[in-house]
């Protein structure tokens, strides 16, 4: 394992090597699927919502709003990240369920 900073860089520099552009594309990928929703509520309660004397009201309902689609979206960010990290410890290292399986004590 590595304790350092520095020697958690390189491990993960080591692992993303030859899969970079692959990694860097999903990336963009879940940011585009993210955020796009996120823009639209905004721009959509921008449009609906007085912004008159109820200007701090409309404000507060928008952010909630987007606070809830916040929850919902970004789990799916960490799950396809880990899933991705599990995938090139696959390829790389040969590492699957049954290695970890074996590593764990029995309870």
């Amino acid at each position: 394992m590595t304790s350092t900073p520095t020697g958690a860089l390189s491990r993960s520099w080591s692992l993303t090597r030859g899969s970079r552009w692959r990694m860097l594309g999903l990336l963009v990928t879940l940011l585009i699927l993210l955020y796009v929703p996120i823009i639209a509520l905004m721009a959509l309660a921008e449009l609906l919502l007085p912004t008159g004397g109820a200007g701090l009201g409309a404000g507060l309902l928008t952010l909630a709003v987007v606070g809830v689609v916040q929850m919902l979206l970004y789990p799916l960010l960490y799950c396809v990240l880990t899933v991705a990290y599990y995938d090139l410890r696959v390829r790389k290292e040969g590492f699957d369920l049954e290695v970890l399986a074996s590593t764990l004590q029995p309870a």
